[in-house]
């Protein structure tokens, strides 16, 4: 364990200084960006295709992608493919590792079944991708965990604001989902079919019905964590609000 801490240490050392031209303030605000972007990038790339495309008004008319505007944008996330995606979330883990180092790294006591149990199984992931075929994206993913997490969680452990590395995941996260709810619900309608008559169940915009549960659960979780800390009501009680909302219509089918 001290071993891959003098690792670590040695290798994150150069930005300490780098780091210390900026204010903590404004590298913890880059540090919500990149996970912002991290969360948005994941909700992205599991939208349908359709939701890019322009809806035919006449008949006889085709839906084209649309490529200009935020949609646009949006629409050159989703075309990076499984694997471009994974490459840009990779580049923000590592930018947030430099970002999190402040000081010199020292040392730290750390519970060594914890981690054991934490590369075990990513390195199951990573063994196995080599046996069956994962896909590169999540071979790549498993590997940028496995090397960023614990060099994250080292450099904030140094600073000694473990809690403030979590606020701010947690607060990306429910930014994230709230845009999410705002899209879904200005966009996108409760389909029924003509057949039963019964609802599906609502998906948004993604294109599966446990993905927008997932990020629903997501932002309820991370808010519920937000709430915890008597520090921040507005946001998280927005989150947990709308994501129980979401719960409600991914359920129902009445």
């Amino acid at each position: 364990m001290e071993l891959l801490q003098s690792i670590y240490g040695k290798i994150l050392a150069p930005f300490a200084g780098l780091n210390s031209r900026s204010t903590r303030t404004a590298r913890n605000v880059l540090v919500f960006i990149c996970f912002f972007v991290l969360f948005g990038i994941y909700a992205v790339g599991h939208a349908r295709h359709g939701v890019f495309m322009t809806i035919p008004l006449e008949e006889g008319e085709e839906a084209v992608e649309i490529t200009e505007g935020l949609t646009g944008f949006l629409l050159s996330i989703y075309k990076l493919k499984t694997l471009g995606r994974a490459k840009v979330m990779t580049v923000v883990l590592a930018l947030v590792t430099l970002l999190s180092v402040e000081k010199r790294m020292i040392k730290k006591r750390w519970n060594w079944l914890f981690f054991a149990l934490w590369v075990l199984c990513l390195g199951l992931v990573i063994i196995s991708g080599t046996f069956h075929n994962i896909g590169p994206a999540y071979y790549l993913s498993s590997i940028s965990i496995l090397v960023f997490f614990p060099m994250i969680y080292y450099a904030w452990d140094n600073r000694e604001e473990i809690d403030v590395l979590f606020e701010i995941v947690c607060l990306a996260m429910c930014a994230v989902f709230i845009l999410v709810w705002i899209v879904s619900i200005k966009y996108y309608q409760i389909e029924i079919d003509e057949t039963t008559g019964l609802k599906f169940r609502f998906s948004s915009y993604t294109s599966n019905v446990n993905l927008l549960a997932q990020l629903a659960s997501s932002g309820i979780c991370s808010a519920l964590y937000l709430i915890s800390l008597k520090k921040w009501k507005l946001v998280p009680i927005i989150a947990v609000t709308l994501g129980a909302g979401t719960g409600i219509l991914i359920l129902s089918q009445t």
